[in-house]
């Protein structure tokens, strides 16, 4: 498992070429990101924890909680906070 790089709101854009930015914000306003601080490029591969909800427009998708996003397994993480979890 890899160690948690970003952790925000995550904004999910697929890209015109099939691959998918994550962008990752200190939070969502209007349904627009606000400080956007790290943005995973052109990812071939993004696995979506279950447990992340999301809402999504007609150009992208964002998360209504806090999340983590790093890469792991080939591909671009996106989950649920560890503590998150083991108090739910």
């Amino acid at each position: 498992m890899g160690m948690p790089t970003d952790r925000g709101y995550a904004v999910i854009i697929r890209n015109q070429d099939g691959s998918t930015t994550v962008m990752v914000c200190t939070g969502i306003e209007n349904k627009q990101p606000v400080g956007v601080f790290a943005k995973h490029v052109r990812a071939s591969n993004v696995a979506i924890d279950p447990n992340v909800k999301l809402v999504r427009t007609a150009s992208y998708g964002f998360t209504t909680q806090i999340v983590e996003v790093f890469p792991a397994n080939g591909a671009v993480q996106v989950r649920v906070p560890m503590q998150t979890r083991l108090t739910a």
